[in-house]
């Protein structure tokens, strides 16, 4: 709330004692670059692009820039329409006539008023005659289908020629907002440069007459679902390869996981082990683990310690050639997962797949597909009917792959009902996860298995742009993380989905443990119930069942279980109810 009839805010140093009356803006802009000038007018921008405010009078409009306007903090207390009067130095950025050095701002909220857009053509924008002006153009065609992305361009045209469409990195609200349907349509905007190119800056989604998105299960508290993640964090701890400043990188990977709060972050590109330690060391609620191949760039394993126990973690070596994973093999993670009483066991795989980068595009693009079809033979000769999350750099995209337009790498997955792409959805959308030079594209996945996806929220999917860290794609990543949220209260279908655990239903653990080679593994029931209790080894691999639908009255049993036939070693139990929960301990085996 404003408490002042006016505000003066100074945002480098106060106004100095010879500053002029306002000139017209046009006046100013004839004088050009290098030259200090006061004008006043009306504002038509404010924090919408959280980069420079613009202004307009009569005459014309400018932008004015300085820190203050931008992230992480817009400490300029204006609003749209509000009369400035503002005083600084005039340069250059990419072309754009700005005020940017020595800024003071003057903010008169009594002299409010609304501002209208000047109607014209593209071919008038084009001119360069309306820049930094709010304009209006109508009767245009935009030809994209799904989705705006912030930091992304779209072309669009009228009967008078084509133009460009620029959305800000920083404009939150329109990013995700779907692309009219309805064309031609009217749009508002104000006109911008980026060097010889003029383009129309959307402030809004009802510049265009269209809705901010709305994403399922965003009315959910995160306590009630399970939200997990992908992300690629270029040459995280590599300032040779990745993001210069170490420390930067470091500080805004943690600030976007503490804003995100995923439960489950499959990582890629981890090129420092003591970095991602130290990431574990200062986030006390998360634990994780990295591959333990030799490439520089490995893969790890980020998560909520209250919501996954991991069970069995390793790099999958059988049946996966290292030269087609470009040394980068799956690594796998089985775990518990939990929400609002409700236990899942899940297998999850993150890869990072043969980039497109260096050597042959097309043998790289054949690495690609070779590796898919090793994954989907492990993944259905193992794992058929389990729960499966698939996640990762897939370096490649779903509807057809980024190399010349061809099949997909992972069609074999797309064309079997018993997976899912969910992120599938934003590639059809127009979204992108690789977001720097030419190639950008929609190469980061999420993919899970048919018994997945009655808990899976539909079209809850999204890339997720950090707008709240400044210069991300320079300080950070080259990719966005990419999201996908989680009911687990949802409708099962399959055993591996576990109802909530019933009060009284406990493991006692086995005893003796360390045991040779037999021990009594003991549990208690709150009711009657036919029990199934199975052995695994490390890797996952069920290796005994002491019992299958037996039944037991309520109270404390044990089974009684004989390794002899088996190895020393690390062991899991699942004690399970008939189409009921289950619950995993661990025992060792030592001879």
């Amino acid at each position: 709330m404003r408490f002042f009839s006016f505000l003066v805010l100074l945002l480098s140093f106060t106004l100095s004692s010879n500053a002029q009356n306002p000139i017209p803006i046009a006046d100013a802009r004839q004088m050009g670059s290098g030259n200090t000038v006061t004008v006043s007018g009306w504002v038509t921008v404010s924090d919408q692009y959280l980069g420079p405010m613009y202004i307009q009078d009569e005459t014309a409009g400018i932008a004015v820039f300085s820190a203050a306007l931008m992230r992480p903090d817009f400490t300029l207390d204006v609003q749209l329409g509000d009369s400035v009067v503002v005083t600084g130095g005039m340069s250059l950025f990419n072309g754009l006539l700005q005020i940017s050095s020595n800024v003071s701002v003057e903010i008169y909220p009594e002299g409010n008023r609304e501002i209208q857009p000047a109607q014209i053509t593209v071919a008038d924008m084009n001119t360069g005659n309306f820049e930094s002006q709010l304009i209006q153009i109508n009767n245009v065609t935009i030809p994209h289908t799904g989705i705006f992305q912030v930091n992304t361009s779209y072309n669009f045209s009228d009967a008078t020629g084509n133009g460009e469409i620029r959305v800000q990195r920083f404009n939150a609200e329109f990013d995700g907002a779907h692309i009219p349907t309805d064309q031609p349509v009217d749009v508002i905007g104000v006109a911008g440069r980026f060097n010889n190119t003029r383009q129309l800056m959307p402030r809004f989604p009802s510049d265009f007459g269209i809705e901010p998105p709305v994403y399922p299960g965003d009315d959910m508290s995160p306590d009630e679902t399970i939200d997990i993640m992908t992300w690629n964090i270029e040459w995280f701890g590599d300032s040779n390869n990745g993001p210069s400043n170490l420390e930067l990188q470091f500080q805004n990977v943690k600030t976007i996981i503490e804003t995100v709060r995923p439960d489950i972050i499959g990582m890629q590109e981890i090129a420092s082990e003591s970095q991602f330690q130290r990431l574990i060391d200062e986030m006390p609620d998360f634990d994780g683990f990295i591959a333990d191949y030799s490439q520089s760039q490995r893969t790890a394993w980020f998560y909520r310690t209250a919501r996954v126990n991991p069970l069995v973690t390793q790099v999958l070596t059988d049946g996966f050639t290292l030269y087609d994973w470009a040394g980068r093999r799956p690594l796998k993670m089985l775990a518990n997962v939990n929400s609002q009483g409700v236990t899942r066991r899940i297998y999850m795989y993150n890869i990072h797949a043969k980039s497109a980068a260096g050597g042959d595009p097309g043998e790289s693009y054949n690495r690609r597909v070779r590796a898919s079809n090793e994954l989907k033979t492990y993944l259905d000769n193992n794992r058929s009917g389990e729960s499966i999350i698939v996640l990762g750099d897939y370096n490649d995209d779903i509807p057809a792959s980024t190399f010349q337009n061809s099949t997909s790498p992972y069609a074999n997955f797309d064309n079997d009902p018993n997976y899912h792409i969910v992120t599938r959805s934003l590639s059809e959308a127009g979204f992108i996860s690789f977001g720097v030079g030419s190639n950008r594209s929609m190469i980061d996945h999420i993919m899970i298995s048919e018994t997945l996806t009655d808990v899976f929220f539909e079209d809850s999917q999204r890339v997720l742009v950090p707008n709240y860290v400044q210069e991300y794609l320079r300080t950070t990543s080259d990719h966005f993380p990419v999201f996908a949220r989680f009911d687990l209260t949802g409708t099962f279908t399959s055993a591996e989905y576990t109802a909530a655990i019933p009060s009284g239903f406990e493991l006692k653990g086995n005893f003796p443990n360390p045991f040779n080679p037999t021990t009594n593994i003991r549990f208690q029931l709150p009711e009657p119930s036919q029990v199934t209790v199975s052995v695994y080894d490390v890797l996952g691999r069920q290796v005994a069942t002491p019992s299958v639908g037996q039944s037991f009255n309520a109270g404390t049993h044990q089974i009684t279980f004989d390794a002899a036939h088996l190895p020393s070693g690390m062991y899991l139990y699942t004690v399970q109810l008939l189409n009921g929960p289950a619950l995993t301990g661990k025992m060792m085996l030592v001879k």
